[in-house]
């Protein structure tokens, strides 16, 4: 069908290293998402991620070919 548009891919379990190995590239945009509460955020989040509430905030600015990774 021409002109329509393809729906974005669902979730998907990926591997540490095929996360660290894009974040590294920066082949393609990657947000990484903690999903941990407040507390365990403050104490033991990776460098580089943001938090859920940080997410919530940023979602609708996030660009749509942006590749979202939750832990």
């Amino acid at each position: 069908m021409a002109g329509s548009v393809k729906p974005a891919a669902g979730p998907r379990r990926v591997s540490v290293q095929e996360v660290r190995k894009r974040l590294i590239s920066g082949a393609k945009k990657t947000v990484l998402v903690c999903i941990y509460d407040q507390d365990d955020w403050d104490e033991s989040h990776l460098d580089g991620s943001i938090s859920m509430p940080e997410f919530e905030k940023r979602a609708p600015r996030i660009e749509k070919d942006t590749e979202v990774v939750f832990y």
